[in-house]
């Protein structure tokens, strides 16, 4: 085997699988983050919103944080790993 087969395969792979991962669960999260604003303006432009729909915007603003964080955390853990790749290679 190779070099550049070793370092690809044994050093590279696992993590470029990881990034990969972690960007696809950056772009869903991204696609879905608009939805639970949706549904939160919605409530707001409501002129008489009952206990029920309250309490569907704060799950709704609790879904938006949660996954906005997870966001940003799964974006930088793949900066992080593409990183340590550059400085692998």
């Amino acid at each position: 085997m190779s070099l550049a087969g070793i370092i690809f395969g044994k050093l590279l792979l696992p993590d470029l699988i990881k990034a990969g991962l972690a960007a696809v669960t950056t772009s869903g999260l991204g696609a879905v983050t608009p939805l639970f604003t949706k549904q939160i303006i919605g409530y707001v432009d409501t002129a008489n919103p009952t206990a029920a729909d309250q309490s569907s915007a704060y799950g709704f603003s609790g879904a938006w944080v949660g996954t906005h964080g997870t966001k940003i955390f799964s974006k930088e853990y793949v900066g992080k790993i593409m990183f340590q790749n550059a400085l692998k290679a």
